[in-house]
């Protein structure tokens, strides 16, 4: 075998690799820690002095490619049960993907050089063109002020998915039927993966923006995605919250999620104050999955109540109505009535 060759096509693998890791947003410091790995690639453990058997190490590495290339297929796909046998999460196949590759090469220098080598070198333009990936939407820099800022113990590393960019030749409904396929995928991945929120930008006038505006638009995104993903009508939807206000919730693809409602017309001292994004309203749907991964059922009572005192420790103090549709779009001011966004 061409040692150089294999280098090279390992060092493809790597970068190939990495990119699906955003893709799914791993973080992967995280990730190799949760299984017991230095998360730094110089670590001496990773470098054996003499490079191993290349022909064996090829197959290792080939396997862990299918391993991962059959982990992505399942979720483009097919539904995916959380607990699907035999079958591990992104965020355990690619670290040990990752050492496999990096096994190829004698030292961490040697690996260093390697790579600089070819990412430098020349490449086809066609090997970069791709589907769009939520992973790396350019909503999500646009939400990132707000999770860099607020004051939720849980969102700097939170794992967020961002739908296409908003196109502003076409009509919300047109926009939100873009968004469905990734959607749909954030879904099946957030039940295994552990995905925190799945980020809807929509752009505003800051001039003419406001809460009706803000009502209305989260009414027409959550009658559109319950009629695309439950096939219910908003005549539907509008009885079950009126008949059952404390019973009802919100689910996409069987998924029950909680809707975020982020906009401008929020001042600093609102929990949902968009910080220095002033040209875009945002809606995250959050999983029931993500909940309980961060907080054990147990332990959610007390949990709530400290991230609450948290906010107001920091004057954004905030009251949520007992009616799970009257979280969604907060009043400007937490003394006000609720917004019937649905009516």
């Amino acid at each position: 075998m061409d040692v150089d060759e294999v280098q090279r096509r390992l060092i493809r693998a790597f970068v190939a690799t990495t990119c699906i890791a955003t893709q799914y947003s791993v973080q992967l410091s995280d990730a190799f820690r949760d299984l017991d790995l230095p998360s730094d690639l110089e670590a001496g453990r990773y470098w054996a002095d003499e490079p191993g058997d290349l022909r064996r190490l090829v197959l290792q590495v080939k396997r862990r490619v299918a391993q991962v290339a059959r982990v992505v297929t399942l979720y483009d796909f097919e539904d995916v049960s959380a607990d699907a046998p035999d079958l591990p999460r992104i965020a355990n196949a690619v670290p040990l993907l990752l050492v496999e590759i990096i096994g190829g090469f004698e030292s961490a220098a040697a690996f260093r050089r390697c790579f600089y080598e070819n990412v430098h070198g020349p490449r086809s333009p066609r090997r970069y063109v791709s589907p769009f990936d939520p992973g790396t939407a350019p909503v999500l820099e646009k939400v990132r002020p707000i999770q860099n800022e607020t004051f939720c113990p849980f969102a700097k590393r939170a794992r967020l998915w961002g739908a296409p960019s908003f196109d502003a030749r076409l009509t919300l409904e047109e926009n939100l039927h873009n968004a469905l396929p990734s959607l749909r995928v954030f879904i099946r991945v957030a039940r295994r993966e552990v995905l925190d929120g799945y980020v809807i930008g929509i752009p505003i006038d800051r001039a003419t923006h406001s809460l009706d505006e803000v009502a209305r638009i989260t009414a027409e995104v959550v009658y559109f995605l319950q009629h695309a993903c439950e096939g219910r009508s908003r005549d539907e939807i509008q009885q079950a919250i009126r008949q059952d206000e404390l019973g009802w919730r919100f689910r996409i693809f069987e998924e029950e999620c909680f809707v975020n409602v982020f906009s401008p017309i929020y001042q600093s001292t609102h929990s949902r104050f968009t910080y220095s994004t002033i040209d875009m309203m945002f809606i995250m749907l959050q999983p029931e999955t993500s909940f309980h991964h961060h907080i054990p059922k147990v332990e959610f009572q007390s949990r709530r109540d400290a991230i609450r005192q948290k906010f107001d420790d920091e004057y954004q103090g905030y009251v949520l109505d007992d009616a799970e549709a009257h979280r969604f779009v907060l009043p400007l001011d937490h003394s006000d009535p609720p917004v019937r966004w649905y009516e």
